[in-house]
């Protein structure tokens, strides 16, 4: 069962080394990344720079504006709240805005992320903290994605998920092969980005040494890919999951990492409903493990018809104390 707590302890569970405090983090999440205020949601970064290494003035600009009016971010008063979104605006936005941060929390700079740049290639130099509306929070570091902080919506709680050792072997075991490092790097990520989407969808990952074909009898109308394509980066495994139905791949015979997508929009001739297609599936021959992400949010990946244990669901109450 999921270990529920009535609070958030960011220093262990987001920072392990650093110095953040719990109230702080429960702070930024209500009130940047979804607002207890309607309208007031913020879509932007904060940024901690690595206290050794080149600066980061190839991936953004800095802004001169006056940052005095935030004070310390450790208090996060409602003026502060107020000139942060004044700063960095909400979701529609096309450039983030990032907020540099010292090592005591203070702000000293406004940076604006160039054309090409992304939060997550900012963390080559430091940490960054992402908030994207609504209530969805992603922590970069040395330019990877390494955690997710996200609302559940039909749950009423959230969830914290880690691209840690522990998860990876997790998933590795669940998928029953390894797939490398590089696929299992991304391919969860991809994953989390379509359950902060909250569209919905089902993956399906077929072994490395199996085909269709004893799945095609079973497919009542899909997308209809003649030839399999590759992908080989989250956003571009996303834009086949936001068709309806199911996605089929399978691990890139001639590449460390990359996946083909072999037929998407995949509606079966099986049980209704995502979850119940989902296991139905993942019983299928050739198929090694289904992923179905809910419109809520939550992500469910099924082995052979049972829920498998690839556990990346730490809930935690919604009122935050």
């Amino acid at each position: 069962m999921p270990e529920i707590r009535s609070h958030l302890d960011f220093q262990n569970d987001f920072f392990p080394q650093g110095t953040l405090t719990g109230n702080l983090a429960q702070r930024l999440v209500l009130n940047l990344s979804g607002g207890e205020t309607e309208g007031q949601e913020i879509a932007g970064c904060l940024f901690w720079p690595n206290g050794t290494g080149p600066r980061a003035d190839g991936l953004a600009v800095a802004v001169d504006v006056d940052l005095s009016v935030l004070g310390g971010l450790e208090r996060l008063e409602p003026r502060a709240i107020k000139e942060l979104h004044r700063l960095l605006g909400h979701s529609g936005d096309v450039s983030p805005l990032a907020i540099q941060l010292d090592s005591a929390l203070q702000p000293v700079r406004l940076l604006l992320l160039r054309e090409g740049a992304s939060p997550k290639s900012l963390s080559q130099y430091g940490i960054v903290l992402h908030f994207t509306p609504p209530r969805c929070l992603w922590i970069y570091r040395e330019g990877l994605l390494v955690q997710q902080l996200m609302h559940l919506r039909k749950e009423s709680s959230y969830v914290i998920r880690r691209l840690d050792h522990a998860f990876k072997m997790q998933l590795r075991h669940t998928v029953g092969f390894d797939m490398g490092d590089n696929r299992e790097a991304w391919l969860p990520e991809a994953l989390w980005k379509a359950s902060a989407q909250r569209h919905g969808g089902t993956l399906a990952i077929l072994r490395p040494d199996s085909n269709l074909t004893s799945l095609r009898a079973l497919v009542s109308r899909s997308l209809g890919i003649q030839k399999a394509c590759s992908v080989y980066a989250p956003a571009e495994l996303l834009r086949f999951l936001e068709y309806d139905g199911c996605t089929i791949i399978q691990p890139h015979a001639e590449s460390e990492n990359g996946f083909f997508v072999l037929d998407a929009g995949v509606y079966v001739s099986g049980p209704g409903g995502r979850h119940g297609t989902g296991r139905w599936l993942s019983e299928q021959h050739g198929v090694a493990v289904t992923v179905v992400v809910s419109q809520d949010g939550g992500i469910a990946w099924y082995q052979q018809g049972e829920e498998a244990g690839v556990d990346d669901r730490l809930h935690y109450r919604d009122s935050m104390e």
